[in-house]
């Protein structure tokens, strides 16, 4: 694969419901702040596209409960996440 993997967040329920878990799983973690730091993290090392960084901040900002945790992210999450882009990536 090329690099960025997720270009795009496809546009089905599927996949809708991958991004919410994903992201639900990154909020419980690290909190809102420590989510958008890794989702732009993702951004700088080309796991996703520019785009899709973006989308998936807006859809950080759509979420209501912003979550409980405020840890930093280890090495096995950061693992999980390339496991919810590859999942996303092969939706495409």
């Amino acid at each position: 694969m090329e690099k960025p993997y997720l270009t795009g967040v496809p546009d089905t329920y599927a996949a809708e419901f991958v991004v919410f878990e994903w992201l639900e799983f990154l909020l419980l973690h690290a909190g809102y702040q420590g989510a958008s730091d890794a989702i732009h993290y993702y951004e700088s090392i080309e796991w996703v596209g520019e785009d899709v960084a973006s989308q998936l901040d807006d859809y950080l900002l759509g979420i209501d409960d912003a979550g409980t945790g405020g840890d930093e992210l280890d090495v096995d999450d950061h693992m999980l996440s390339l496991v919810y882009v590859a999942k996303l990536a092969a939706m495409q």
